[in-house]
């Protein structure tokens, strides 16, 4: 059963980012929550990236499959193929930067809060922002975002079409960064690894960091950015590093260690051990994304936003001013002391029996 989910993950790469997402983000996030109001906010926030990035997303990819369909060879191929991955690029940046803001929207419409701290169960702050004008601007802001993608996908779709009607050649320059940046055959299919941390990660955690409702949020924001690339691309690298000779005594060299290739050049004692090593790396691998991408920079944002909330809210050891037009000073005489008559005078007090 294991063998067979790891396997069918390992043929589709975007099954890979799709489970990363699911399990090793959004589950932990929901799950580790400090009040009803943040895990309804996570959980908005979560079911609504995912659904963009791998519902929405993947549909407009078959719609222009359609629109490319002509395109297979040669110069009209590479059109497509920059087109395309133009065009669910734009799509992605828009809908993961907008998609804070209708949380946020979503949470202020439920709950009235429009702060942050306030959301996950610290106190109102009394000079709260109005709650229907922070509305109004959390949809203006994602219509912008969904409008610029929109704009850009439409653009890229056009540009496409135009220069493959006409003949236009693609620079070799071009195609060059296509085939790098690209996706393959302008597939979403192909969409893991730096693609995805770039085209996901960073216009997901960019839109966060935008729609965040107070200081707190922002720096909770940015911890969870750098888990996200830390954990994404490192634990895969150096699993990758730790497992290589042992495949490479099994396979050979140069011999990708895929399932496939396991399956199909390989028997007997050999095959199961190259299996068994294979199962390990890839759970070690998913188990790497649920602790660093999810459950650890959760435990570590809970504990470091409580303390500057506990260091914002303490009260200081500062004397109080005393309110203006209350200040009283008293007569001299009430302090002992006497009234001074001429310049200087009784500035320096007088010894003992010299008066």
């Amino acid at each position: 059963m294991i063998t067979s989910v790891l396997s069918t993950i390992e043929k589709l790469p975007l099954l890979d980012t799709v489970v990363k997402e699911a399990v090793g983000i959004n589950a932990p996030r929901v799950a580790v929550t400090r009040s009803k109001d943040e895990r309804m906010d996570v959980a908005v926030s979560a079911v609504g990236n995912t659904a963009a990035a791998f519902g929405i997303v993947p549909l407009l990819g078959m719609g222009l499959n359609k629109l490319f369909k002509g395109a297979a060879e040669g110069s009209a191929q590479k059109w497509a193929v920059a087109s395309k991955s133009l065009g669910i690029y734009s799509a992605m940046f828009a809908l993961l930067w907008a998609m804070p803001f209708l949380r946020n929207y979503y949470t202020a419409q439920k709950t009235g809060k429009v702060e942050f701290a306030s959301v996950i169960g610290g106190s109102e702050n009394k000079q709260q922002a109005d709650v229907e004008s922070a509305k109004k601007d959390y949809l203006k802001k994602a219509a912008i975002a969904i409008g610029l993608g929109a704009a850009g996908t439409v653009l890229a779709t056009l540009g496409g079409k135009l220069a493959i009607k006409n003949g236009k050649e693609l620079g070799q320059r071009a195609w060059q960064f296509v085939e790098k940046w690209g996706l393959k055959n302008g597939s979403i299919n192909d969409f893991t690894g730096l693609r995805a941390v770039l085209f996901w990660g960073v216009p997901g955690y960019a839109g966060w960091m935008h729609a965040s409702r107070d200081k707190h949020e922002r720096k909770e924001t940015l911890v969870k950015f750098a888990a996200f690339v830390f954990s994404f691309l490192v634990p895969q690298k150096l699993l990758g590093k730790s497992y290589a000779n042992k495949f490479k005594n099994l396979l050979g060299e140069g011999v990708e260690a895929t399932h496939k290739n396991i399956t199909q050049k390989l028997s007997g004692e050999a095959q199961q051990t190259a299996l068994k090593h294979w199962r390990n790396k890839n759970l070690l691998g998913l188990a790497s994304s649920i602790v660093l991408l999810g459950t650890l920079p959760l435990l570590l944002n809970i504990y470091l936003t409580k303390k500057r909330m506990q260091k914002t809210e303490a009260p200081t050891n500062s004397t109080p001013p005393l309110p203006a037009g209350n200040l009283q000073i008293k007569p001299f005489e009430q302090w002992g002391q006497r009234p001074v008559t001429g310049q200087f005078q009784n500035v320096i007090p007088a010894k003992a029996g010299t008066r």
